[in-house]
């Protein structure tokens, strides 16, 4: 099993695409996750989700730090993520996700940044890049089981 990801004619970084499922929240996003490897955590952006979610009953518990500054986070709680891939769609239980506030701790605007896929979810794939197809591929760790 293996999954493709895309390249972003603009930033030539890779992206791939995923559906957020909050069981806790009963809701469902669409979301295009940067492929981090430098990011410890997996964290969905403020400005790709709908701004009713940050209106829900999130705590915000998480403060996130990075070259944009800090900011504070939401938490999803029970999250999967579903992935397409070449043999169908594939979950994998990702556990509490961070969703970024649109406020910095010191309450300035968030730089609107894209969510981010790291290295907590990334551990459990194999990373490649096939050169002659000049595409970056996610595939299923032997030692990881995803339904």
């Amino acid at each position: 099993m293996h999954i493709e990801c895309y390249q972003c004619f603009n930033d030539k970084r890779y992206y791939v695409p995923a559906y957020v499922f909050s069981k806790q929240l009963d809701f469902v996003l669409k979301i295009n996750f940067l492929v981090d490897t430098g990011s410890s955590t997996t964290l969905l952006s403020w400005n790709e989700v709908p701004y009713a979610t940050l209106k829900t009953n999130l705590r915000e518990d998480r403060v996130f730090t990075g070259m944009g500054g800090s900011f504070k986070a939401f938490i999803l709680p029970e999250c999967s993520l579903f992935f397409y891939a070449n043999t169908g769609i594939h979950s994998l239980a990702a556990g509490d996700l961070g969703l970024s506030n649109y406020l910095t701790v010191d309450g300035r605007l968030c730089p609107a940044v894209p969510s981010v896929l790291g290295i907590d979810i990334l551990n459990k794939f194999d990373i490649s890049y096939s050169e002659d197809l000049e595409k970056l591929f996610l595939t299923q760790n032997k030692n990881i089981m995803i339904t």
